[in-house]
């Protein structure tokens, strides 16, 4: 099988635990490229933070991010996807997250807002290398229709809230878990699938084409999506069982090792 658009996550399927992306998965991301296929990164890292493990690539497709709330080129930096949440439901979101009792990240505009520096966010921020800036208050107008929320907790914590704000908004916002100790809260339009089948669409490939590798039960509706959607071996047994194919583990370099193969 040939495929015309390989799309992957990025932490704990192209991005390890030091936060980098091996040598061989950059020579790997390469051989795509030599072959004329797109190579997307779909990821719930900010734009600002995706953006240097493309140009680390020569990655010149559009970028998937925030869980697929954002799509925008790395070259023109026009954003071809946009989907921010409701100003009603912003408000009923963080006061949902207030009563949890977590940290909570806004991000507006593709910055980084805080109400405070905790523990959290510096944890954020050396994942995201990004930093935040500190705000009067969340419940500013201007901040009114944010991209996302992150709220940040101990991972025990996350996975007793996920149910229960999914539950709470049903079809209103999209809910999930990326990694351990971050919940996501999002436009209910959007998860990783629906921006992929846009991107997909708009550059002229069919769902068949694509092959897709992710290792979060966030990554699940974009494997299932995907011609061959691959799950790496550090994942859940809940996402290998729903994968066409399970990868080497990250640090066995699992995207790298069928990319070889395929191309």
């Amino acid at each position: 099988m040939t495929y015309k658009l390989v799309a992957t996550d990025l932490d704990g399927t192209l991005v390890g635990r030091d936060l980098r992306i091996s040598p061989r998965a950059r020579r790997a991301v390469q051989r795509v490229h030599d072959a004329g296929v797109h190579f997307v990164m779909a990821t719930g890292r900010m734009f600002r933070s995706t953006l240097p493990y493309a140009r680390d690539c020569d990655v010149v497709t559009p970028l998937i991010t925030y869980q697929g709330a954002l799509i925008r080129d790395p070259r023109t930096m026009e954003d071809l996807w946009h989907r921010t949440i409701a100003p009603e439901l912003t408000s009923e979101a963080l006061e949902a997250l207030a009563e949890a009792g977590l940290h909570v990240n806004l991000y507006v505009n593709d910055e980084l807002l805080v109400e405070k520096i905790t523990p959290q966010s510096e944890l954020y921020s050396r994942i995201s290398q990004v930093q935040p800036r500190v705000v009067a208050s969340f419940h500013d107008p201007q901040l009114s229709s944010p991209t996302k929320l992150v709220a940040i907790g101990d991972p025990e914590q996350i996975d007793r809230w996920v149910p229960l704000l999914k539950e709470r908004f049903g079809n209103r916002l999209y809910v999930t878990k990326s990694i351990a100790p971050f919940l996501e809260i999002a436009n209910a339009e959007i998860n990783k699938s629906v921006a992929l089948a846009h991107l997909a669409e708009r550059l002229g490939v069919k769902r068949e084409d694509v092959i897709a590798f992710g290792d979060g039960m966030n990554d699940l509706d974009m494997l299932e999506w995907a011609g061959c959607g691959v799950a790496m071996g550090n994942a859940s047994e809940a996402l290998k069982a729903v994968a066409d194919r399970v990868a080497a583990p990250i640090h066995e370099d699992g995207v790298a090792r069928i990319l070889e193969e395929l191309f």
